[in-house]
């Protein structure tokens, strides 16, 4: 069962994205890749799960599929699509995660959702520190049920992401 915790930011946690970008750039070999920090992991001063989320987008998301061998070498848990049509998620660390790798193909509107969320909390400091006290108020609430924190998040984050993507393309 994996536990819900939610930890003060961490300084080292943009040394660590770029360290399993490194392996996971050349895991994926010749397949053309821009890597990007998202999630909670990637805003400075946001409280998080200690998860780091790390998204690849490439041209062609079927090219992911011959590189899973090289993947799991990583440690990595293939899921397929896991949900979201046109993304390949892999997890790592059981139920002690400790990375996520979510792949898109560049024009996805998911990978465009990620990037907007992450840079309007950048940008939005007010908005990311109440993003934060929900996450832990849900962990308290919820420490040992995942979905529920899950769900708690749910309204919050779409209501923020349709703001964060309007304000992506039209006024950062």
């Amino acid at each position: 069962m994996r536990q819900v915790r939610i930890v003060t930011y961490k300084e080292t946690w943009p040394e660590q994205f770029k360290s399993e970008a490194r392996r996971i750039q050349e895991a994926l070999g010749q397949i053309p890749v821009r890597i990007h920090h998202i999630g909670s992991t990637s805003v400075p001063g946001l409280s998080a799960k200690p998860v780091i989320e790390i998204m690849p987008v490439v041209s062609r998301i079927d090219e992911v599929d011959n590189h899973t061998v090289a993947m799991q070498k990583l440690g990595y848990e293939a899921m397929g699509a896991y949900g979201i049509e046109g993304r390949r998620f892999f997890k790592k660390g059981g139920d002690n995660r400790t990375h996520h790798v979510h792949v898109f193909e560049t024009d996805s509107p998911q990978a465009l959702r990620h990037l907007a969320f992450r840079d309007y909390l950048i940008a939005h400091p007010d908005v990311a520190s109440a993003y934060g006290q929900l996450k832990q108020e849900l962990a308290e609430t919820y420490p040992e049920d995942m979905e529920s924190y899950i769900s708690g998040k749910e309204e919050w984050i779409r209501r923020t992401e349709g703001r964060a993507v309007r304000w992506y393309r039209e006024e950062r």
